[in-house]
């Protein structure tokens, strides 16, 4: 009878301590910079950074796709503010196939969540081009994509991934 009794007590206690836990909440993406691992519900407030060097997957203006003119495209975004767009051209680039671009710039993270990044050409003859503002429209620790409103008098949109 002693154990039949200390097993109900046991199994009493299981289960009165197992199923009322409350959830604890937090970023549950392990690609976020604000990662919780104790997290067992997603709070939606997952951050993510942009730093790294990235490949350009898509890039219009208007109704131009910029990729048609290049063999690769990648971005490189510093956490010190600068970037570095490195692209190689194919044929059907007006400077001839196989040609390196490299344009280097800066950046500036802003908006009430973070969800806009001004663009700013620092090299030799870009002084004329303005600054570009871009929105994230999606961020995620691999992927980003951004749209502008106004890209010399175009809309736009870049998508990448991590490399």
């Amino acid at each position: 009878m002693k154990k039949v009794l200390l097993l109900f007590v046991l199994i009493f206690t299981l289960i009165s301590c197992s199923s009322d836990d409350a959830p604890v909440l937090g970023c549950t993406d392990p690609n976020s910079i604000n990662y919780n691992p104790d997290a067992t519900e997603n709070d939606n407030n997952c951050q993510y950074s942009i730093i790294g060097d990235w490949r350009i997957t898509k890039y219009t203006l208007g109704s131009t796709n910029i990729l048609n003119g290049y063999t690769s495209l990648n971005w490189s975004i510093y956490s010190n503010g600068t970037t570095r767009l490195e692209g190689v051209t194919s044929s059907a680039a007006t400077v001839g196939a196989g040609f390196t671009i490299v344009v280097n710039g800066t950046y500036i993270i802003s908006g009430s969540n973070n969800n806009i990044i001004t663009l700013t050409n620092t090299d030799p003859g870009t002084a004329d081009i303005p600054s570009t503002v871009w929105t994230f429209k999606s961020i995620t620790g691999t992927t980003f994509s951004i749209t502008s409103d106004d890209v010399l008098g175009n809309s736009g949109t870049i998508e990448a991934i991590k490399i």
